[in-house]
């Protein structure tokens, strides 16, 4: 009986791990067509965001400049504007206001094959 409910415990505890594991890698994100939408003057503040990051010691400053390049492919992600937060004030307005001008652009259709 004891084994049993060992067992149960087991499984039950493994499904939950997995699943908050599968809600921490999974990002959410919108897509833009950045070719149609971005101007020059937003790619040159985005890499600008992008320097002044790589000078500072913070944590998750790899998966924060993955999301600032990931606009240069469209990829808008939701995470951006709550790391920015742990950001200097100065860089964190910069970064919410790449944020928000990107959010305004028309959303696109991944295609999927």
């Amino acid at each position: 009986m004891q084994i049993n409910a060992i067992k149960f415990f087991s499984v039950n505890l493994f499904y939950y791990i997995s699943t908050v594991i599968k809600k921490q890698i999974q990002m959410s994100y919108t897509r833009f067509n950045r070719h149609e939408s971005m101007d020059s003057e937003t790619r040159k503040e985005i890499l600008d965001i992008i320097s002044e990051v790589e000078l500072l010691e913070m944590e998750k400053a790899f998966s924060f400049k993955n999301m600032l390049y990931g606009l240069f492919d469209g990829y808008l992600y939701d995470e951006l504007q709550i790391l920015a937060l742990k950001l200097p004030t100065d860089l964190a307005t910069r970064t919410m206001k790449v944020y928000f001008t990107c959010s305004r652009y028309p959303k696109s259709e991944t295609q999927v094959y």
